[in-house]
């Protein structure tokens, strides 16, 4: 039964437009799809690491958002990804790019309700530069005018 499942996560993965989801992710999928089975989560992501088609990313960050879920919501835990999915140079600078554009709207929102505390305008107002600044650096590295 955790065969399927993993036969699955390739499945997915193999086609994903991203090269790495969340394990959580495909988890929900497999309940949602109403088939039972009698592997636990913690038994999937077990398999995930010794099957040898895939490579897990733990992630540092408690929780990150993934914007192909239907609700907004957050999802926790390790990542997964395709060993032959290997991403490209200009795929990682792509997705650096993107995650960064996406913290810069987050904080272009939150300046527009923000508090009426002119500190808090000041210090929303840095970090947004500093968002800025990181992306710009980024570009400079995978262009190798940096790093």
């Amino acid at each position: 039964m955790l065969q399927d499942l993993l036969n699955k996560a390739q499945k997915i993965l193999s086609c994903h437009k991203e090269f790495y989801i969340p394990v959580e992710l495909l988890w929900k999928e497999y309940l949602n799809e109403g088939e039972p089975f009698s592997a636990t989560f913690e038994d999937f992501i077990e398999g995930l690491k010794k099957d040898p088609r895939f490579y897990i990313v733990e992630s540092d960050v408690a929780q990150e958002e993934f914007e192909d879920t239907d609700e907004s919501s957050f999802i926790s835990g390790p990542w997964v990804g395709l060993k032959e999915r290997i991403p490209s140079r200009e795929e990682i600078k792509n997705l650096l790019v993107k995650k960064t554009e996406n913290i810069i709207s987050a904080l272009q929102q939150a300046y527009k309700v923000k508090s009426p505390d002119p500190e808090t305008e000041k210090k929303l107002l840095q970090i947004m530069i500093n968002a800025k600044k990181i992306k710009e650096k980024i570009s400079k590295i995978f262009e190798g005018k940096d790093g």
